[in-house]
């Protein structure tokens, strides 16, 4: 028998385990559970998204609108956004 190291574990009398085993135990819950936890994850981000891209194109809207509101003339900055925003929301 080969001396060892203190501090070492003989692992000689341990059998080995055959990987492909049907034997082996399956983790499928503990995934199941994880991949359930992603889509919910997934689920709040598209929420979240969709809310963000919601109120955005409010602001938008209401910011079109208070430009169609003025009574004074535009400077150029205005209407050129105005314009922009326009184009918008005509084309999406």
């Amino acid at each position: 028998m080969a001396s060892y190291s203190p501090g070492f574990v003989d692992l000689s009398g341990y059998q080995s385990i055959d990987l492909d085993s049907p034997d082996l135990p399956a983790f499928s819950s503990h995934s199941s559970e994880a991949s359930t936890k992603v889509d919910q994850e997934e689920s709040k981000h598209t929420e979240l998204k969709t809310v963000l891209e919601m109120k955005d194109k409010l602001n938008k809207h209401k910011l079109l609108e208070k430009f169609l509101e003025k009574p004074d003339p535009l400077s150029e900055i205005e209407m050129s956004l105005k314009l922009k925003l326009m184009s918008e929301m005509l084309l999406g």
